[in-house]
């Protein structure tokens, strides 16, 4: 076993594991625990200091030196002679004085010391076995296809979840503030300069103190991306090991089909207004935009025909999937039935050329 002091310390500092602190206690159980804290206690009390290294028999036999002599005189009044003591006894009997009740109390003490010790691990260990689950406990927030959710974190950060996304983290950031996302979510950051926040995102590590930016990570989708609002960010990347710093109006992105972080400025902000409400495309394809209003709408929507490289701009503010599909079919041409939650587009009967 370690330095016993270290191991002491770093029990009542909760730095041990469950079987180290149970691996100590069970040792002071044992008859040196008892006399390591026993010896402790009686050397501070008679040289008013603190001693690092203990021999405990010459200490004991200190101990019970001076015991002897205050039996010694005790022993002379019950017999009521009046030989006079040898001086150096005397001397070693005052110089023992109050320091026996310390000696006393402090034996006393140290078997208390025991007893508090076994008290903590029980309260950390075994008696409270559910509050440390749940302290380690993984929280869970996700959306299906037509919600949003917006929610704050244990440390106060915004966070909008788009549709069909997730995010987990454990139960008040024990072990420091990492979520793991999947699909789209806005954070807005709370500023803590002593922990950083982390998204973990597909291959993706987004690291920032007090910022807002968002992250789009749909695992069926070819990239992932980071745009940036305000503050500063730094973005890893698990793949390529590469790095990259991000300041306000910049975003990166990762693909599949390619190693390493592009790194650009935000084309079309207006991407990132879909935590307001607003569905925005730019030079999206059809696939693309069905994907995108089944997961916004919660519907399934197929597609009859082939679209033939179709591309659409637009932008909607809280409208109806009938209002979206109207639009869009001027655009495209197509034609189109609500029927429930499925849609069909049918791009057989196209109607004129894309614009």
């Amino acid at each position: 076993m370690e330095n016993q002091h270290e191991q002491f310390n770093k029990f009542f500092k909760g730095k041990l594991s469950k079987y180290e602190a149970s691996e100590f206690i069970d040792w002071l159980s044992t008859s040196e625990g008892e006399e390591f804290l026993q010896t402790e206690i009686i050397k501070e009390w008679l040289n008013n200091e603190e001693v690092e290294e203990w021999d405990s028999t010459s200490t004991w036999n200190e101990v019970k030196a001076k015991a002897d002599n205050q039996r010694f005189l005790t022993e002379i009044n019950h017999n009521h002679t009046t030989p006079k003591p040898d001086p150096e006894v005397i001397k070693r009997y005052w110089q023992f004085g109050e320091k026996s009740i310390y000696i006393r109390f402090s034996i006393a003490a140290a078997m208390a010391l025991l007893i508090v010790c076994s008290a903590v691990y029980q309260m950390l260990f075994v008696s409270a076995p559910v509050e440390l689950a749940e302290s380690f406990a993984t929280v869970v927030k996700s959306t299906t296809a037509g919600q949003k959710l917006r929610f704050y974190l244990p440390d106060s950060t915004l966070v909008i979840l788009n549709a069909e996304s997730k995010i987990e983290y454990t139960n008040n950031f024990v072990g420091g503030r990492n979520v793991n996302l999947s699909g789209e979510g806005f954070f807005e950051v709370a500023h803590d300069s002593l922990r950083p926040f982390t998204v973990h995102a597909n291959e993706l590590n987004v690291t920032a103190l007090g910022t807002s930016f968002n992250v789009k990570a749909f695992a069926n989708e070819e990239k992932t991306s980071v745009a940036l609002l305000t503050g500063k960010v730094i973005v890893d990347d698990d793949r390529s090991r590469n790095s990259v710093f991000l300041t306000p109006g910049q975003q990166a992105e990762v693909s599949i089909n390619q190693m390493g972080i592009t790194k650009s400025f935000i084309e079309n902000p207006e991407v990132l207004d879909w935590r307001k409400g607003v569905l925005f495309f730019r030079q999206n394809s059809l696939e693309e935009v069905a994907y995108a209003l089944e997961r916004w709408y919660g519907v399934e929507i197929n597609i009859q025909g082939e679209s033939k490289s179709l591309s659409f701009n637009g932008s909607f503010n809280d409208e109806n999937l009938q209002n979206v599909l109207k639009l869009l079919s001027l655009s495209g041409g197509f034609e189109f039935k609500i029927e429930k939650k499925v849609v069909t587009i049918d791009l057989r009967k196209i109607r004129g050329a894309n614009p």
